[in-house]
């Protein structure tokens, strides 16, 4: 897993603190200070550097026989960095914050390196583990927890956004139907009721939501229901997808599903339908 391991250590180092972060190479304990030799081009000597390492502790593969190549990982991060005084206080470390603002944009985050996908969730906040002199000075072990989803082929739920009437809904699931509409007459044993005459077809989106009281059309959904809007009110349903562009359709709830329980999040199943001639 070295391409997503030197993605997590590039996006380290893109920090305007001047904090660097390495990974596998070697170095050593000297009397105050941890640091790394790097060849400089043009000197027959190395130049060292002042560093934080970091270490894959932990990497679990969980394979799929599936053709897309599908494997889940759960990885571990160890980052040592150093720290002064008697005690440490994560709201002002320089190293917590950086870390932490990595983890923020990563969780939730599709990432294609050389032709291979990559799905992300990670916490924002990385784990105090304890801390270990090295030298004179005083370091701490910060770990970082990543479960990720590799796919060599496909794609994930990611790549597509959902709008309603404009407004963002946070989707879990979305299933999309086209089914065609067909003719029929109730003719008994002839081919005027047969699939030979199609005459349109009815397009239906079921969309998990989690509900946001600050978000309108949830309140809108909400509504839905509870019966309490317009039996034909319609909405303005968009998909956006990373690759296909948007498709936007006139839609009406045909049903609006509540799903709830304490110290769980409050989540709707709404079915879109539009009939397309």
């Amino acid at each position: 897993m070295k391409k997503l391991f030197d993605y997590f250590l590039t996006q380290l180092n893109a920090n305007t603190d001047d904090l660097t972060y390495r990974g596998n190479f070697l170095f050593q304990f000297s009397q105050d200070k941890l640091v790394v030799y790097n060849p400089v081009e043009g000197k027959l000597v190395s130049e060292e550097v002042v560093y934080r390492p970091i270490a894959l502790t932990t990497s679990e593969a969980v394979p799929f026989v599936e053709d897309n190549g599908r494997v889940d990982w759960l990885f571990e991060y160890g980052v040592v960095v150093p720290i002064s005084g008697d005690g440490y206080d994560e709201d002002d470390d320089l190293d917590y914050a950086n870390i932490k603002s990595v983890c923020e944009s990563m969780n939730g985050a599709k990432i294609t390196i050389e032709g291979t996908t990559y799905a992300v969730k990670v916490s924002p906040y990385p784990k105090y583990s304890g801390f270990a002199w090295l030298g004179n000075s005083k370091h701490i072990i910060l770990s970082i927890v990543m479960n990720v989803t590799e796919l060599e082929s496909g794609e994930f739920g990611q790549d597509s956004t959902w709008y309603l009437n404009d407004t963002e809904l946070d989707v879990i699931t979305a299933d999309v139907t086209s089914t065609r509409r067909f003719y029929s007459n109730d003719k008994k044993g002839t081919t005027d009721n047969d699939f030979n005459k199609p005459i349109g077809r009815v397009k239906m989106v079921t969309l998990t939501i989690n509900y946001d009281p600050d978000n309108l059309m949830c309140v809108e959904i909400f509504k839905e229901s509870r019966s309490t809007t317009l039996l034909k009110k319609e909405y303005t349903l968009k998909e956006t997808h990373n690759i296909l562009g948007d498709f936007t359709n006139s839609v009406f709830v045909r049903s609006a599903t509540e799903s709830s329980k304490r110290n769980s999040v409050r989540r709707f199943i709404v079915e879109f339908v539009q009939a397309i001639d």
